[in-house]
């Protein structure tokens, strides 16, 4: 009758514990296939000034670019809406040729877009148009797919 008791019991512990291991397969990680975001922040002086940064597209796709701040230097935190320049193209050495640009102030939605982009390496210019009287930070956010 003991005996009778136990096998159950044992039977039990033996199909739970088949259930809850022994598989040795393995799921390869997945690759995101949403866009890629970077945020770039940089400091214009007054008159004239620009700088680049470059990014790696590596999968073909779109391209936005959005300046999403700019603020003086001399008062920090204090948004400004004065226009910058802003434009796309390929890195040369240790500059950055535009394909396209266009000048905007700061906003929440893209101002400068492109399709079609190769898996490469290319750059985004932030310039002054000519209306800096002062320093400003400036922050920009790329978007590629």
């Amino acid at each position: 009758m003991k005996n009778a008791f136990i096998r159950p019991i044992v039977l039990a512990l033996t199909l739970a514990a088949a259930a809850c291991g022994g598989d040795s397969s393995t799921t390869a990680p997945t690759t995101p296939t949403g866009p890629s975001s970077e945020l770039f922040e940089g400091k214009l002086q007054s008159r004239g000034d620009s700088t680049f940064f470059s990014f790696t597209v590596g999968t073909a796709g779109n391209v936005s670019v959005t300046l999403a701040s700019v603020t003086t230097t001399t008062t920090p935190g204090s948004s400004t809406n004065l226009p910058l320049g802003v434009g796309l193209g390929s890195p040369l050495a240790t500059d950055c040729t535009l394909t396209s640009q266009t000048t905007t102030g700061p906003g929440l939605t893209p101002q400068l877009t492109g399709s079609n982009f190769s898996p490469a390496i290319y750059c985004v210019r932030v310039f002054d148009v000519g209306n800096l009287t002062v320093p400003v930070n400036f922050a920009i956010r790329i978007t590629h797919t």
